[in-house]
């Protein structure tokens, strides 16, 4: 494909030719035609259609097809004395095409008028003015029309014009006496009814567009498919909703007013309509929903339109047990759970989920010792893990924040959370409560909040005789500190951006902020009540240190979607300090290096921090820091249905923020960056079922910070990590 304008993307063009070469992996060599080639047998059948790719015969119709179109897409982009040519070179039994397009001068927008009888509905267009007016100077596109014509209709129809579509907003395009350059003409068509004359034949009548109002509003809740017209008793709620059901109802009325944006008196939005149908479904209580909207028979206004909403329940209760296996860091195990969820606990459509869990999973050793080695020779898992969870979800805000307050778009949440977590490992014993609730809300489709004022951990750490001399002989502060009880009273604040869902969309962005910090409440409370210090200088609660930081971290990931091929992007970074009460970061919020979702040419928390030398990780201590760069790049293509391949490269490293003479060089130093950054490559085998996709990536390192020679890039075979993940690592 060869063009001389950059208006007109290649993808663009690349997707109207009907006739492609045969895919190639990488851009180097054609896998799926030499499977096709090499598997000929009836017995290498499947193969051969599941992963094998048949030749491209040239087909002449079909390049002449692709000729026209690729005509058609250059004049609708504005380019209406574009040229195509094909250039056919034949080499022996192969054919090579090239389309050529000369693409002239391009024609602009002067002008865009809006031709419109009707005074309301000139009124609303003109507030998607500036919409129309970007449009001007612009090259003559005809897709960005269209999208603008979808736009108009739905601004209309948010006003109450219920039967109003974009088939009555058309345009004219004139170029005549104009030198590349085309006036456009928005047509706000009047509204067509067919009527019968008297003679019974069918005649078109024009008229005004009428904008509606929402009249009668009747909810069913116990509403079955299978038993439509089942009879109920009718209430009326206070806003003038009507109720139907058998018996007591479910649900209690208010939640379900509260889902519904449409309102009585109110005018038709059809953006209340869409959210309304989005609302129901993330209460999470209903298998079905169905919003029907009818002309009111009422005779008092001709104006009013119906809305019914049918609403099919799920089970209340139910139970379930689960089993799975595990992957945490790259260390597999084996977990289950059983649960208990109440779809419906106080009528209101909260969620309740009780769980117990359970695992048994394989951890690297710190040490081996004559107290463990009986366990790590009888049991291939070396690690117990279970206790409960309990999570209730409320379907809007509560305290502080009243209903009134916020808008029902922003589908607000609240959700309380608690667990408990017994782990018990060769090294130590350590038990985590937690507790905490927050409120989630979205901005827009793409655009999520979520606020966690209070989050509590207690963590409480049993070490063995032998990891405790261990620790004192390496006689590592930050290494002690992140190895003791602590408590964490924690506010936290993330912002989610995220527009994968959007439809045909082959460029897509995914970005994450947090933001925490704990412990000024309890420093505050201990200086107040002038609470004594413990031996290291640090005030305690109920006898528990707690932790003070602040810590912040960015995710940004972007996509390029392309046919049977995916390129991924991730770049991260983040950072916490301590400061006050503790020296050192709590160990679950430091940051680390190497696993499955990372660094994957190294183990699990192997990597790092900075240049630091090996000799702390050949005793097997999890290496955690306190500052985090990390850029990752994928690219993701298909063999079958089941298979997918993958090729990666992974660059980062963690950081200390500060000297700390046990840890030389562990310390950031823009000076060191390039000599700290560790590089390493690889390549993934994916099999996709689906509901999961199982993931075994082999990592390869070709800069190790810690080596020698930190500059010295070349691959190390020894011994890679094969990592195993469910689902993408990003």
């Amino acid at each position: 494909m060869k063009t001389d304008t950059r208006k007109v993307s290649n993808d663009e063009l690349l997707a109207i030719v009907k006739q492609k070469p045969n895919r190639r992996i990488l851009g180097l060599f054609r896998f799926h035609l030499t499977i096709y080639n090499l598997y000929k047998k009836e017995s290498d059948d499947i193969l051969r259609k599941t992963v094998g790719e048949p030749p491209v015969i040239f087909d002449s119709l079909l390049t002449n097809k692709t000729e026209q179109q690729l005509y058609l897409l250059m004049k609708n982009r504005g380019f209406f004395e574009a040229e195509v040519q094909t250039v056919k070179k034949n080499r022996k039994k192969k054919v090579n095409l090239t389309y050529r397009i000369r693409s002239k001068q391009a024609y602009i927008v002067q002008n865009i008028k809006i031709d419109c009888a009707d005074k309301d509905i000139g009124d609303i267009i003109y507030h998607s003015i500036d919409e129309i007016k970007q449009l001007e100077k612009q090259n003559f596109n005809t897709d960005r029309l269209n999208k603008l014509r979808e736009t108009i209709s739905k601004n209309i129809r948010n006003n109450g014009y219920y039967f109003f579509s974009k088939d009555y907003v058309n345009y004219t395009a004139d170029t005549i006496n104009k030198e590349y350059a085309v006036d456009i003409t928005l047509h706000i068509l009047p509204f067509r009814e067919k009527q019968k004359t008297i003679s019974n034949t069918d005649s078109t009548v024009f008229s005004l567009h009428k904008n509606y109002k929402m009249g009668n509003i009747y909810i069913r809740q116990d509403f079955e498919p299978s038993v439509p017209n089942l009879a109920g008793d009718t209430l009326m709620d206070k806003g003038g909703i009507y109720f139907i059901q058998n018996g007591k109802p479910r649900f209690k009325p208010a939640i379900l007013s509260y889902t519904l944006l449409l309102n009585k008196d109110g005018f038709y939005s059809q953006t209340d309509h869409e959210l309304s149908y989005k609302r129901f479904n993330s209460l999470k209580v209903f298998k079905y929903t169905n919003i029907q909207i009818t002309k009111s028979p009422t005779t008092s206004s001709d104006n009013l339109l119906d809305c019914y909403v049918y609403l099919s329940p799920l089970l209340t209760r139910s139970f379930s047990l689960e089993a799975e296996g595990t992957n945490t860091g790259g260390n597999l195990g084996i977990a289950g759970n059983v649960s208990y969820q109440n779809r419906n606990t106080f009528r209101g459509a909260e969620l309740l989920n009780i769980k117990l869990k359970g695992g048994i999973e394989a951890q690297p050793l710190i040490i081996r010792s004559a107290e463990n080695s009986e366990i790590i020779n009888n049991l291939p898992f070396n690690t117990i893990e279970f206790g409960p969870e309990i999570t209730f979800e409320v379907p809007k805000f509560l305290m502080p924040i009243r209903i009134d307050k916020f808008s029902k778009r922003a589908n607000p949440k609240t959700i309380f959370q608690t667990s408990y977590n017994f782990q018990q490992r060769p090294d130590y014993n350590r038990s985590v409560f937690q507790t905490d609730f927050g409120y989630y809300w979205n901005e827009s489709d793409f655009k999520k909040h979520i606020i966690s004022p209070i989050d509590l951990s207690l963590v409480k750490l049993n070490p063995s005789p032998t990891f405790k001399q261990l620790l004192d002989s390496i006689n590592d502060p930050f290494l002690l500190n992140s190895y003791r009880d602590h408590l964490i009273l924690a506010v936290k604040y993330s912002y989610i951006f995220n527009n994968q869902s959007k439809p045909k969309q082959l460029h897509y962005y995914y970005f994450r902020f947090n933001f925490e910090t704990a412990g000024n409440v309890l420093n505050t409370i201990s200086k107040v009540m002038d609470f004594p210090l413990d031996e290291l200088g640090s005030f305690e609660f109920f006898g528990i240190r707690f932790s003070q930081y602040v810590r912040s971290n960015i995710d940004f990931r972007y996509y390029i979607k392309q046919k049977n091929a995916t390129t991924a992007f991730r770049f991260a970074t983040g950072a916490g300090l301590p400061y006050g009460n503790v020296s050192a970061l709590p160990f679950e919020k430091g940051f680390y290096g190497g696993g499955a979702n990372g660094m994957r040419a190294w183990r699990v928390r192997t990597l790092g921090p900075g240049s630091l030398s090996d000799s702390l990780i050949s005793s097997r201590i999890d290496q955690i820091g306190e500052m985090h760069i990390e850029g990752n790049i994928e690219y993701r293509f298909d063999i079958s249905k089941l298979f997918k391949g993958a090729f990666f490269i992974d660059a980062g490293n963690i950081w200390m923020l500060n000297k700390n003479k046990n840890r030389p060089n562990a310390e950031f130093n823009i000076t060191r960056f390039w000599r700290d950054i560790a590089l390493g490559t690889g390549f993934g085998m994916r099999l996709d079922f689906g509901y999961f996709l199982l993931r075994f990536d082999l990592g390869i390192p070709l800069k190790i910070p810690s080596s020698e020679n930190p500059y010295l890039i070349k691959p190390r075979f020894n011994a890679p990590p094969l990592n195993l993940g469910i689902g993408y690592p990003f």
